[in-house]
């Protein structure tokens, strides 16, 4: 079961119309298995309510105690409260219980991604990724939309683009294109990078992002 999460922040100075194509991470969960509370606090989450949700995660853990499942949904809504410390916490006490979990393995990810501590946030993703194949393709190709993303905060333009081009050939669910696209447009493709806005507007009918593209060829700014 894939759901989808807004990643947040970038470290790049673009024009405000540009930073539309940096792209948001997705939120993985692949587990079967699941109670009713949790899936209420997930919901809460797609509604921004986090104060909330993470009260009823909270009175899980106490009632429960602190399983991988609800230690990951906390971790979560830590992470997008900016929380970053206590959000860590979780996810590493997550993993101490479930060591191959692929949800809790790509929260540390994001977690170091968001300190800027980018050599950390490669292990955890490429830990992560080592595991995904049983979790199929969107799995895979959103952990490659991370890497891309993590390069991308490097400067390390080609190998973003290598990681962006890999998650696009994998699976057409992600925001892949839109980082393929910055990639592009920074290296002065702007015909590839037309090209590639136009491949996301056939599959998922997106409507206002071609012209700011052309308006980057033109010289808006």
């Amino acid at each position: 079961m894939n759901s989808k999460k807004p990643f947040r922040n970038t470290t790049f100075r673009f024009p405000i119309p540009i930073l539309f194509l940096f792209f948001f991470a997705t939120l993985i969960h692949c587990n079967k298995k699941e109670t009713v509370s949790v899936l209420e606090a997930r919901d809460l989450t797609e509604k921004d309510n986090l104060v909330e949700a993470l009260q009823k995660a909270e009175e899980e853990l106490k009632q429960k105690g602190d399983t991988g499942e609800l230690l990951y949904i906390r971790g979560w809504i830590r992470y997008l409260q900016k929380n970053q410390k206590a959000a860590k916490d979780d996810f590493l006490l997550c993993l101490q219980l479930s060591p191959d979990s692929l949800d809790c393995k790509r929260g540390l990810g994001l977690v170091y991604e968001a300190d800027k501590d980018y050599t950390k946030a490669e292990t955890a993703y490429r830990e992560a990724l080592a595991i995904s194949e049983k979790h199929g393709l969107d799995a895979q190709a959103i952990l490659r939309e991370n890497l891309g993303n993590l390069y991308l905060r490097q400067n390390r333009r080609k190998e973003a683009a290598g990681e962006f081009k890999t998650s696009v050939s994998l699976s057409d669910r992600g925001d892949a294109y839109y980082g393929l696209t910055l990639c592009l447009m920074m290296e002065g493709d702007t015909e590839g990078a037309i090209t590639s806005l136009e491949k996301r507007q056939k599959l998922h009918s997106v409507s206002n992002s071609l012209p700011i593209v052309i308006s980057f060829q033109n010289g808006v700014r």
